[in-house]
């Protein structure tokens, strides 16, 4: 998958200027965030996705407008041709959508990341127009739905967006042959990343943080998550390759799904 050099120097400035500050992945704001990415057109939207009380990503919940959420992220484009000072695609067709570089922006370190190894709580985005999914959060998933890009929004695990919450369960099943992530399963290692957590898998699973792309050396299996038949040959696309014991014990126990390909 290509990375987007330009888009990671633009933040690598912007991180340099505000202190290289790390939130969340999914930070909130009492601000509405309007002067974030230039006037949009009409009135303001409520959170299609975040909420919950805070028993989901992104929860807080708070007021969108068309062209900004209300932790200060922004997009540059759509039908409201939102403006900023740095559009992320320089080279934005007229109707298209793209997300505007920002001090908000600024402060999640896994921008431009390719959604190979999304960080927990991240979400997928085609944030370039490329067709390269990238990692990034989940405000932009609520801001390309409610532009009318939704297919360009994909959760961690790949699956098609819905504009649900990404989920935090309130226990952690017990499994054997893998370690599960997240709410009440508790972090990884530091040579792995807690990745895929979704509605449809509630649950990250920790792969090692140089998981290689399919197709995998003999030893080792392909996997991806289980998601619907229309975008499943893309999860499988962004695949790992994982030792063939822990590849088969999550295509047999993950919950939501998971399958492996052995070479």
């Amino acid at each position: 998958m290509n990375t987007v050099f330009p888009l990671v120097a633009a933040l690598a400035a912007l991180a340099a200027g505000c202190g290289n500050e790390v939130v969340g992945a999914n930070p909130t704001a009492s601000s509405t965030g309007t002067s974030a990415g230039g006037g949009g057109a009409g009135g303001s939207k409520q959170a299609a996705g975040p909420g919950g009380g805070g028993t989901s990503t992104g929860g807080g919940g708070g007021t969108f407008t068309d062209c900004t959420a209300p932790d200060g992220l922004a997009i540059c484009g759509g039908p409201a041709n939102c403006g900023c000072d740095y559009c992320a695609d320089q080279k934005l067709a007229k109707g298209a959508v793209s997300v505007c570089i920002n001090d908000a922006l600024a402060k999640y370190k896994f921008v431009a990341d390719s959604c190979h190894l999304a960080p927990d709580g991240a979400i997928c985005l085609d944030l370039v127009n490329t067709g390269d999914f990238l990692s990034a959060p989940f405000s932009f998933g609520v801001l390309y739905e409610n532009a009318g890009f939704a297919s360009k929004a994909r959760y961690a695990d790949l699956g098609l967006w819905t504009g649900k919450p990404i989920p935090a369960p309130g226990s952690c099943p017990t499994e054997s042959g893998f370690t599960l992530c997240g709410p009440n399963c508790g972090g990884c290692p530091s040579n792995r990343v807690c990745t895929g957590r979704s509605p449809r898998h509630p649950h990250g699973v920790c792969v090692p943080s140089d998981a290689k792309f399919c197709p995998c050396e003999a030893s080792f299996g392909c996997f991806s998550f289980v998601v619907e038949p229309e975008t499943q040959k893309l999860a499988d696309s962004y695949g790992y390759c994982l030792e063939a014991n822990e590849c088969k014990a999550l295509a047999a126990s993950l919950p939501g799904g998971g399958k492996c390909v052995m070479p």
